[in-house]
């Protein structure tokens, strides 16, 4: 999901706010436009409170001592593929989007572009990864789940089993695609 309008410096709620303008004049159809022209391959510049290396430290070291360092200038660019968004609801003040991309797609400077071409800037107000590669969402179980369904005495086994972020992302490799809810 994502505020119009509202312009933070880390692209998201976690951020101090910069800036925030009326966009009650805003319609669904102008966001469907806007999101539909981001469709596409592109370099995309990551934002400067992000993971992304930069000399070796991620950008958010350099952005939190000075976010006018010269270094964040030395961040490169991705080139991701935007497959698909499709705008789900606009109330006025808050969108809810499906995209489906690329890995390596950074969310929030989609939607920081999407608010520039509005001519409103935009922050994301929530993300929900629902899928990577062929790992989905609505396949998941959490850990309650697990303790309901496993076999006495081999709770310890089960949760053993479950891998972490990392181990997953070597096992899908590199060029998976998300499908992201924002």
């Amino acid at each position: 999901m994502f505020r119009p309008g509202l312009i933070t410096d880390t692209w998201d709620l976690e951020g101090y706010k910069i800036s925030e303008e009326d966009c009650s004049s805003l319609k669904i159809n102008d966001i469907k436009k806007v999101a539909h022209s981001m469709e596409g391959t592109f370099l995309q510049t990551p934002p400067v409170f992000s993971a992304k290396k930069i000399n070796g430290k991620p950008a958010y070291y350099y952005a939190r001592r000075n976010p006018y360092d010269d270094k964040i200038n030395e961040m490169k660019k991705n080139l991701v593929q935007i497959y698909d968004i499709e705008v789900l609801s606009f109330n006025g003040t808050e969108a809810e989007l499906t995209i489906h991309c690329s890995s390596g797609t950074y969310i929030r400077s989609v939607i920081f572009q999407m608010g520039m071409n509005l001519g409103c800037g935009a922050t994301m107000t929530y993300l929900e990864r629902t899928a990577i590669g062929s790992f989905k969402l609505k396949d998941c179980i959490d850990a309650d789940e697990i303790d309901r369904i496993a076999l006495p005495g081999m709770i310890t086994e089960y949760k053993n089993s479950i891998i972490d972020i990392e181990t997953a992302k070597k096992i899908i490799g590199t060029g998976s695609q998300n499908l992201q809810t924002i």
